[in-house]
C-alpha cells in the first residue's frame, strides 16, 4: 500500500462545516487542480479526467462526523485507491485543520514514478481547501 500525505492545512471553517462540504461531491470541483476536466457529480459520486493521465470515478466510502471523509474509486482503474480527508477541530471554534492522504495499491515501479505528481495533487487539494471557502 502506498500512502502519500499532504501537509496539514488550517482552514477558516470549523470541523462540522468542512465535514458537510466534503460530504457533498457537488462542492468538490472547486478544490481540484486545473488539470481536471469533464467533472460530473451528484452528492455521493463524481467522475472527471486528469488531463493526460486518467479517468477517475469516485464515491464516498466512509464518513465519520466532523473528523473524516473518505473517497474511493468506483472502478479499480488505473488501480484501487482512496482519498482520505482527516479533519481536526482547532482550539479556536471557528477553525479546523485538514490533511489529505492518498492510499493506493501501486506496484513499486509505479509508486516511484507517481510519488511526485500524487504529492503535488494531495497538497494542491489541501491548500485549496484551506484558502477557498467552497
Amino acid at each position: 500500500m502506498t500512502i502519500i500525505e499532504s501537509k496539514i492545512q488550517q482552514t477558516d471553517c470549523n470541523a462540522q462545516e468542512l465535514y458537510v462540504k466534503l460530504s457533498d461531491f457537488n462542492q468538490f470541483r472547486e478544490v481540484l487542480p486545473e488539470q481536471v476536466e469533464n467533472f460530473i457529480s451528484d452528492t455521493d459520486t463524481c467522475s472527471f479526467t486528469i488531463k493526460g493521465m486518467a479517468d477517475v470515478s469516485l464515491r464516498i466510502s466512509e464518513k465519520i462526523p466532523n473528523s473524516k471523509v473518505s473517497y474511493s474509486n468506483i472502478v479499480d482503474k488505473p488501480f484501487p485507491f482512496s482519498l482520505v480527508f482527516n479533519i481536526n477541530q482547532s482550539e479556536e471554534d471557528s477553525k479546523c485543520t485538514v490533511q489529505v492522504s492518498f492510499h493506493g495499491e501501486l506496484n513499486p515501479m509505479l509508486a516511484m514514478m507517481a510519488k511526485g505528481p500524487l504529492t503535488h495533487f494531495v497538497n494542491s487539494i489541501a491548500e485549496k481547501i484551506a484558502v477557498f471557502n467552497f
